[in-house]
């Protein structure tokens, strides 16, 4: 694409959500788009549900679609067009066989969501009844809007994942989950043999209803992850049918950094490979989202602990843009406030966290979700930018000034990128699954993020966020040729597969730094538990192997750490006796610890880092800088640009002499406020 965005949309786009019938009303519609566009809008998204355009089968409509794209045209506004194809027409369900049914065989009802207002859903997609049916929706809608002046992209779907995880074992994706198990392991022999089971053919690898067996659960779940890959071509093929030229995009609801990795599946490495801009709905919060009322670990200004999360927003940010291999990349979901109706309103602060996070970590396009909030259902008073009588707070207001930023040095934003990550931090989804079975698979908790992999992964990133070492989240199926990092990081890494184990120990024979904490290399790629943890390579490496268990549940004794109280399940240090109170065993490039640094909330919000930091940069020479500063630091047309936060009590020196501030002329920067400089 060349650094163009959308037929020639350049630079750096801020967008918002807008229109999900029925709201905004038509007679709002006028006002709110000439107040969107006061506030320094670009691109507005519409939701176009398949139910309420297709309301009798094979009877399109889609002037409203055309009016509004008319309305934002007026205005100097591009516009997002999305297939809301989940929410399927009622007629969809009362005519054919559509729904999707669980691995137990009862069928998943279709039910209005919060995404879903107009019709019910979402049907089962790997039905080849209902892609046929869905096909006259996808065509005729981008016939209808692919010629007009305003549209800068289509979004190929909304929040690509599979939820639940009983979704879907109908007749047709058991044939599909067959086909992709042909490919895999070419016979039912060499299947038998990778899982230790006792199939006869394929067909009899029934989907588990249960998580209690692990193997099963794994393989089935991996497929509903690659199966989404598969939907996301056919919609992409019938729109390049029409329009060839139009960039596709599409946006991950929660990414692999922040999703339930069995109950919310999905492969953002996969995904983006399918469309030009791939993105991600920007969470501002680092634990389980329970409700939206209730969410764990939030990085707003609410939370007395808000400074120790702000890591999660670049934490996504930062996956999805190595995920996209050099491809823009979107924040498509920048909250535009709180998502609990009766939580407290967010704010200035807010805003600029959520979109100089995003522009520090060289995002291209970020889109608020959503302009006006819902007046229905779920998502009623929600999210909204402006308030529901048009009324622009002062969240919308600080919106008003970081667009004008953004437009002054439109430029320098849009050849910005981030400097080259100094540490690799590993994330492998086998190893995500596997984690969340071992402490949810007997419960059947598929829907928490409350388990030793996801705390692990944000423990790490954390501590090296914190201390600004820059680092690239890099996905271990295309991890190849690790030395250019000066360490890798392996946060829970419990299955090294076999493609990545002579990557890691190369990396290691030829001078690189492997650290890696409890569990490491202790399952296989099927699941089963190793009969000696680490593998005989790694062991090796170490001087030590061990066959007790690992990652076991912890007791109720408390112990003491350099982070703070950690149960004594988590710090294994007398399972594991090393040289260090905090190193189980350590070679000359190699670290395997003896404590999980997720642990107590993803890292005790008031612990003291400093002996960690103080081992790191003597055994890696990568030390620490300007404490106290979150800075992202990176570089456009050569010239340096560096985005500081102050995430302390008392004022701070800029991080860069000689730098101006862009953002607001500051000589020094305020407790908790930011400063964007760019040298010479």
């Amino acid at each position: 694409m060349n650094g163009q965005i959308g037929g020639g949309f350049g630079g750096v786009i801020l967008g918002s959500h807008y229109w999900r019938a029925p709201t905004p009303p038509e007679a709002e519609w006028e006002g709110d788009l000439a107040r969107a566009a006061d506030m320094g809008i670009e691109a507005i998204q519409l939701r176009v549900q398949w139910a309420w355009h297709e309301r009798v089968e094979g009877r399109l409509d889609f002037a409203e679609v055309v009016r509004l794209m008319d309305l934002a045209h007026a205005r100097g506004l591009r516009t997002v067009v999305k297939f809301m194809l989940p929410d399927a027409p009622h007629w969809l369900f009362a005519r054919y066989d559509a729904d999707r049914v669980g691995p137990d065989g009862r069928v998943i009802p279709a039910t209005a969501l919060s995404a879903l207002y107009s019709g019910i859903g979402p049907p089962c997609f790997d039905r080849p009844l209902v892609r046929d049916k869905a096909d006259g929706f996808i065509r005729g809608l981008a016939r209808a809007t692919c010629d007009h002046p305003s549209l800068a992209f289509y979004s190929l779907w909304n929040e690509i994942r599979s939820t639940p995880y009983g979704q879907c074992a109908c007749p047709d994706s058991r044939r599909a989950f067959e086909s992709w198990l042909r490919a895999r392991y070419g016979t039912v022999a060499a299947m038998n043999a990778a899982l230790g089971k006792d199939f006869g053919e394929f067909a009899e690898f029934r989907p588990p209803s249960s998580t209690n067996d692990f193997t099963s659960a794994l393989v089935w779940r991996t497929w509903a992850a690659e199966q989404l890959v598969d939907t996301l071509r056919w919609v992409r093929s019938r729109v390049r049918e029409v329009a060839p030229d139009v960039p596709v995009v599409v946006h991950a609801g929660m990414n692999n950094m922040v999703n339930a990795a069995m109950g919310d599946s999905t492969c953002d490495r996969l995904n983006a490979e399918v469309v030009d801009l791939f993105g991600h709905s920007g969470v501002f919060w680092a634990g389980t989202f329970h409700g939206y009322e209730r969410i764990e670990g939030r990085a707003t200004r609410d939370e007395p602990t808000w400074r120790t999360r702000q890591y999660i927003l670049s934490m996504q940010d930062n996956w999805v843009r190595n995920v996209a291999a050099g491809r823009p990349t979107m924040n498509y979901e920048v909250y535009g406030n709180d998502y609990g109706a009766r939580r407290e309103d967010f704010g200035p602060a807010e805003m600029n966290d959520f979109l100089l996070t995003s522009l520090s970590e060289g995002v291209k396009v970020m889109m608020f979700w959503q302009f006006k909030a819902e007046r229905i259902g779920l998502e009623a008073e929600n999210c909204g930018l402006a308030e529901l009588d048009g009324t622009i707070p002062p969240r919308g207001e600080q919106v008003r000034r970081l667009a004008a930023f953004i437009r002054e040095h439109r430029d320098l934003l849009a050849d910005y990128r981030p400097e080259t990550g100094r540490v690799a931090l590993l994330y492998d989804q086998a190893s995500d699954m596997i984690s969340q079975l071992m402490e949810h698979g007997e419960s059947g908790q598929t829907g928490s993020t409350e388990y030793r992999y996801k705390n692990n992964l944000k423990g790490w990133y954390r501590l090296l966020w914190e201390a600004n070492i820059p680092v690239e989240i890099v996905p271990t199926e295309s991890a190849g040729d690790l030395s250019r990092y000066e360490a890798v990081v392996a946060p829970a890494l419990l299955r090294v597969s076999d493609a990545l184990r002579p990557a890691l120990l190369d990396y290691v024979a030829h001078g690189g730094r492997l650290i890696a904490d409890a569990g490491f290399d202790s399952r296989a790629d099927n699941a089963w538990a190793r009969v000696h943890v680490p593998g005989r390579e790694f062991a090796e490496l170490l001087g030590l192997a061990s066959g007790r268990k690992q990652l076991h549940p912890a007791p109720v004794e408390v112990l003491r750490s350099p982070y703070g109280p950690l149960p004594a399940g988590d710090w294994f240090a007398r399972l594991l006796p090393g040289d260090g109170p905090w190193a189980s065993r350590q070679a000359a490039r190699a670290v395997l610890f003896a404590f999980n640094p997720g642990s107590a909330r993803y890292l005790n919000p008031a612990a003291d880092f400093a002996p960690f930091y103080a081992w790191w940069d003597r055994w890696t020479g990568i030390r620490p800088r300007w404490p106290g500063l979150r800075v992202r630091v990176g570089s456009s047309g050569g010239r340096p640009v560096c985005f500081a936060h102050n995430l302390s009590d008392g004022p701070l020196p800029l991080p860069a002499k000689g730098a101006a501030d862009l953002l607001a002329a500051r000589t020094d920067i305020p407790p908790d406020e930011w400063v964007v400089l760019a040298g010479q």
